[in-house]
């Protein structure tokens, strides 16, 4: 009589033991730092926003100011007129007043709008406008913004600290 022995191909239930094991200690290594990098992409975008919202208001502010006259301050507000005209031919008169955001007021024509400028996103806090005239006529702003983004999960909110100084070009 002749046997036959045929060895077994495949996998001990150990084996599979093993290999399942390694593979869900990696695959929550995996997970972890995919959860990590979007959370650290999310705060990134948030920290993005704040960063060009704010500036693009500084810019706005500061550029206006530099050509403005006939400078008023108050506490933490200041009115000039524009060199620009309206559609009666004055010149416009902005205020901008910071408080828990920047709202620019403008007039001209016999009509008056007040808007905030930053988004709605951004709290501010601590933060202030001061003028200082200068001999010569010439006035000095000077601009401190500090406050932080609102995100929709505190791990997301970014705080900021900016100040600028603005001069005014022509003396009045």
């Amino acid at each position: 009589m002749i046997t036959h022995h045929h060895k077994q191909s495949g996998f001990t239930l150990l084996e599979m033991l093993v290999s399942l094991g390694i593979f869900t200690v990696v695959a929550v290594f995996a997970i972890g730092s995919l959860v990590r990098i979007t959370a650290l992409n999310r705060q990134a975008q948030t920290l993005q926003k704040t960063i060009t919202n704010v500036s693009s208001a500084l810019e706005m502010m500061s550029r206006e100011m530099r050509m403005g006259s006939k400078f008023v301050g108050g506490s933490n507000s200041v009115s000039f007129l524009s060199p620009n005209v309206d559609s009666c031919k004055n010149p416009i008169t902005y205020t901008y007043v910071i408080s828990d955001n920047i709202y620019k007021s403008q007039s001209g024509c016999g009509s008056y709008s007040s808007s905030p400028i930053l988004d709605s996103g951004i709290a501010l806090s601590g933060s202030e406008l001061t003028m200082t005239a200068r001999p010569g006529g010439y006035n000095w702003i000077f601009i401190h913004l500090a406050g932080s983004s609102v995100g929709a999960r505190s791990q997301d909110q970014n705080s900021f600290d900016i100040q600028t100084g603005v001069s005014q070009r022509i003396a009045d």
